[in-house]
């Protein structure tokens, strides 16, 4: 999944990113997650964190 289509299900769900990543090896995804921010400006990433 790219993380605009992500971060659209996030924001469908009203949750945050972190809730929606697997208990199991979390750090797996964390870290996929941060590679794919990392390659985006500031503005692309923003997103409500209601």
């Amino acid at each position: 999944m790219s993380l605009d289509t992500y971060l659209r299900v996030v924001q469908a769900l009203e949750t945050t990113p972190l809730a929606l990543m697997s208990q199991e090896q979390p750090e797996q995804y964390i870290e996929r997650f941060i590679f794919m921010m990392n390659r985006r400006n500031e503005r692309e990433i923003e997103f409500d964190s209601h």
